[in-house]
């Protein structure tokens, strides 16, 4: 057996683990959350049924054709990567919320703790502001620890309404 069969193996072998093990990943994920203090919007999309089929025939197009190892190596990982990526995003549509020590929202998972201010807070409230496009009204600003400033959406104006008024308890 070559070592570019082994990396095949292995490449669908850890795409189907992914697969397979999404929905413990999701209970474990969602035991550390809390409870849901505000369920918002919850959206799957059929991206994650057609990764599931694509996954694994991307990998077995590689018995087809040869390629460098080095290219090989990278398709599989790709192949892998999106595995992960799809039912990241599977689940965190499925969770999307405010709970106790998170903010789900728009694909993000956002830790209490990691979370720094919601500067929108300071300019939500300022009567003399133009007002704002649907996409701003419905957006929330929040700079993070880890990643600095990040605008996250919401499905519309009362949803993100309603989280603010949780996540104000939170700074």
């Amino acid at each position: 057996m070559t070592v570019r069969i082994i990396i095949r193996i292995a490449a669908l072998a850890i795409s189907a683990y992914i697969f397979a093990t999404m929905n413990i990943r999701k209970k474990k994920l969602q035991e550390s959350l809390g409870t849901c203090q505000l369920e918002l919007t919850r959206k799957t999309t059929p991206v994650f049924w057609v990764a599931v089929v694509l996954v694994p025939l991307f990998i077995a197009a590689l018995w087809l054709r040869t390629f460098d190892f080095y290219v090989e190596v990278i398709l599989c990982a790709t192949a892998v990567l999106a595995a992960i990526i799809v039912t990241r995003e599977r689940n965190y549509g499925m969770l999307s919320g405010v709970w106790d020590n998170a903010l789900i929202v728009d694909g993000r998972l956002l830790k209490k703790e990691n979370i720094a201010s919601f500067p929108t807070f300071d300019y939500e409230t300022d009567e003399d502001q133009e007002p704002q496009d649907e996409i701003y009204r419905r957006s929330l600003k929040v700079v993070t620890e880890d990643t600095g400033i990040i605008y996250v959406g919401f499905a519309d104006e009362e949803e993100k309404n309603a989280a603010c008024e949780i996540l104000k308890n939170w700074l």
